[in-house]
């Protein structure tokens, strides 16, 4: 089976993270698993042994870039004649266009990075109702998790066929740790990119003020547009002895491992690729209630807790409550299995199969 997967770039968000995963999965699983690039920038590595093309000439990311592609996309999808087009987030929806308009069409398949549907800002609901409809229109498939989300989905594209799949895969083996004593716990972590969905003026301001009660220290793991504005509120906060700006990290082993808590400070998230990450390497997590996965991850004291509103000072009470915490993450192979990474690319495997043989199937019939 041939699968292409698109990505804009090699931007280093939890979707494409989890695009370079699966593609390389998919390959090791013995399919024909290639790479199609707008433009071949950004500190995201590719997998050893994974082809790659890139379209003429480049298309650097932007608001409006997405939806320029079609026609290079409909020429490289042709060139190239795969099976399955496969596009791994909600950034990427618009992709789908110009795989739609090759000739043979391929199947096209889509996972969902992040809700369908995201509170941007007041009154956007029936026009993002309408946009998120037609970009869903070409779909064959529209893979999501968890599988509370099929009913909106189901009101949202009631013609598309969708496909509860884990999500995402992880990279870092499950190795939990023994906690620490309470007076040792000092370090916290924040990874992602810095850009406004992660709210980390949020999570600085909450850094504060439980900095103010006890000896803490903070790390930025990731890198983007709002980092000038992020070093510029530590220096107004007084902080810049205790917050470091370690940019981007293309594996979070090392930070986790000098952790002793994650904060997490979305306004919205699909499967945080971060908080499997994190609970994996042992590290509990304190986070706003950015995500449907969170409670089922969650799920006791030990693991973390989670902030219904967004408020630095209820964030800073979780923080300093969570480092007081006596009970670890415990054992969590259970509540991660389903999401290693051969897993879920078998499971994709399955859908593609479905997609493909049959439709050929019926027809012949």
């Amino acid at each position: 089976m041939r699968i292409l997967t698109l990505l804009h770039d090699l931007a280093a968000g939890g979707s494409e993270r989890a695009a370079l995963s699966l593609a390389a999965e998919w390959r090791a699983l013995g399919a024909d698993s290639r790479l199609l690039l707008a433009a071949a920038e950004g500190p995201a590595a590719v997998p050893d042994g994974l082809p790659v093309t890139v379209l003429e000439g480049g298309t650097p990311r932007s608001l409006t870039s997405r939806f320029r592609l079609a026609r290079p996309i409909r020429a490289a999808v042709e060139a190239l004649r795969p099976e399955i087009v496969f596009l791994p987030g909600n950034w990427h929806l618009p992709l789908a266009r110009g795989a739609a308009l090759a000739r043979p069409r391929p199947r096209i398949v889509a996972k969902l990075s992040n809700p369908p549907l995201p509170d941007l800002f007041p009154g956007a609901g029936p026009f993002a109702v309408r946009v998120f409809r037609a970009l869903a229109a070409p779909l064959d498939a529209l893979a999501f998790w968890p599988p509370a989300l099929a009913p909106e989905l189901r009101r949202l594209v009631p013609a598309t066929p969708l496909a509860a799949v884990p999500n995402p895969p992880l990279a870092l083996p499950v190795r939990p740790r023994a906690p620490l004593p309470p007076a040792h716990r000092r370090t916290l972590l924040v990874a992602g990119r810095l850009v406004p969905q992660k709210n980390l003026g949020l999570a600085l301001d909450a850094f504060a003020l439980a900095a103010g009660a006890r000896e803490l220290r903070l790390d930025i793991a990731g890198d983007g547009p709002e980092r000038a504005a992020l070093e510029a509120q530590v220096e107004r906060l007084g902080l810049a002895d205790r917050v470091r700006f370690l940019g981007h990290v293309p594996d979070l082993a090392a930070p986790l491992a000098g952790a002793d808590l994650l904060l997490l400070s979305s306004r919205f998230e699909g499967t945080p690729a971060v908080v499997f990450e994190a609970l994996a390497a042992g590290v509990p997590v304190v986070a706003t209630a950015c995500s449907p996965v969170l409670p089922l991850l969650l799920d006791r004291p030990g693991r973390g807790r989670i902030v219904e509103t967004a408020d630095p000072r209820a964030l800073a009470r979780a923080i300093l409550a969570q480092l007081a915490e006596p009970e670890g993450v415990g054992d969590v192979d259970a509540l991660l299995a389903p999401h290693a990474p051969g897993a879920i690319a078998r499971r994709y495997l399955e859908l593609f199969t479905e997609l493909t043989v049959q439709p050929a199937r019926r027809a012949a019939e």
